[in-house]
């Protein structure tokens, strides 16, 4: 039964889920235009997010811990607002946005590292989280693609809201991999006092 109940979740992971980028939006449908002769999977908007860890769990014994782990490390925690920024890519094979890792992601990433580290994959060396846009399958015009990707790496799209943390799963299905949120971990919303 266990196994079962772990095998229905997927391959799991902690990711920021994007709710608002109407100007990454725009930017990636733009692009989907210029390649749309190419063998490119995007992203659908509704699985956009910013991967920071990915799970282990043997039982629903580790599902229950990271949960509880989950719970404590957002509780206390602070809203916060980082930005996205400019396009990025793994050789032609993935396209991605970065995220700006200001002190409270940083501190966010620190946390959940020492929190799950029961749980979770060690961080390869290179890794830095980004929010995955396309997987490609092949390009016939690679020129092309490297040079949008060089025209928008600069840029500055949308400010991130960081109000959870999600524990999320990839499924893969006979149309390739979905996303969904399987747990949310609410931050705690700071309110400014007004002066009287």
């Amino acid at each position: 039964m266990e196994s079962s109940i772990l095998n229905e979740m997927g391959n799991l992971f902690i990711a920021i889920k994007l709710e608002a980028a109407p100007r990454l939006i725009k930017l990636v449908r733009n692009t989907q235009v210029l390649m749309r002769k190419e063998r490119i999977r995007w992203i659908p908007d509704v699985e956009l997010n910013v991967k920071l860890a990915d799970i282990n769990v043997s039982g629903t014994d580790d599902l229950k811990g990271v949960i509880a782990k989950l719970n404590g490390l957002v509780e206390g925690m602070p809203t916060f607002s980082t930005n996205i920024r400019g396009f990025g890519n793994m050789g032609s094979h993935l396209l991605s946005a970065g995220v700006e890792q200001n002190s409270d992601f940083l501190t966010l990433r620190q946390k959940l590292n020492e929190a799950l580290v029961d749980y979770k994959e060690p961080d390869q060396i290179d890794f830095v989280p980004n929010i995955l846009l396309a997987r490609i399958n092949s390009l016939v015009d690679k020129r092309l693609f490297f040079k949008l990707v060089d025209a928008n790496r600069m840029i500055e799209f949308d400010e991130l809201q960081v109000k959870e943390v999600c524990l999320m799963s990839s499924e893969l299905n006979a149309y390739g991999p979905v996303v969904s949120v399987k747990e949310s971990f609410q931050l705690e919303e700071q309110f400014i006092e007004e002066a009287v």
